[in-house]
């Protein structure tokens, strides 16, 4: 498993979060999957998450929504989806893709008035 490129984020109840990408044998087949790992510690000790938030995803990045729910960014074959999650990465729903055509790194961040701010390669050149 490794760290997704870009960078990890801080939740508003001070805990860390990143996007790691985990190869892993399901059924039978090689994938590299998406996960989210926590620290409580500043760091010193990370806690992966169990739920899947994509197969055969890559290149992920998270970010806390205002509501507090968890939302990934990945790149899954190409194409960049978001993936919500309703208890701080424990599960995850199911993907919606956010554009349809070839995209590669991407980054989130906030914003300064709250809004999430999306920067990703799309391909189109």
């Amino acid at each position: 498993m490794f760290v997704a490129s870009g960078r990890a984020h801080q939740l508003r109840d001070g805990k860390i979060v990143a996007a790691i990408a985990v190869r892993e044998n399901v059924s039978g087949v090689e994938h590299i999957n998406n996960y989210m790992i926590t620290s409580a510690d500043h760091g010193v000790t990370w806690t992966a998450s169990t739920g899947r938030a994509e197969l055969d995803g890559d290149e992920a990045k998270v970010v806390e929504l205002n509501n507090g729910n968890i939302m990934m960014s990945i790149r899954n074959s190409g194409t960049r989806r978001f993936n919500i999650s309703t208890d701080k990465g424990a599960t995850w729903g199911a993907p919606k893709t956010i554009f349809a055509g070839a995209s590669a790194y991407s980054s989130l961040t906030i914003l300064p008035d709250g809004t999430i701010g999306i920067y990703y390669e799309n391909g189109e050149s």
